[in-house]
């Protein structure tokens, strides 16, 4: 008896983790949105300065960001293989 109130306390816990997870997904790409709908206004004020270097600096930054993405995106694959295996173990 003890174990099976083990096992759904351990399952809740899980299924919280995937709910915080998937909401930490959503707001990540809402602030990408947003910073990207920032960084483009900056970019296109200095740009009308072509006399400065400031324009090409942003854009790789814009760049370096698209990496960050990718690479959060990635951590949450593994996340979700080492739930899966968590979950495989305890069968």
């Amino acid at each position: 008896e003890a174990l099976a109130k083990k096992e759904e306390s351990e399952n809740e816990l899980r299924e919280l983790l995937a709910k915080q997870a998937e909401e930490m997904r959503k707001l990540k790409r809402m602030v990408a949105k947003r910073m990207g709908g920032m960084k483009s206004r900056k970019t296109s004020e200095s740009s009308s300065r072509s006399s400065q270097s400031s324009p090409s600096v942003q854009e790789d930054r814009t760049h370096d960001d698209d990496n960050d993405d990718d690479d959060d995106e990635d951590e949450d694959e593994d996340e979700d293989e080492d739930e899966e295996r968590d979950d495989d173990h305890n069968e």
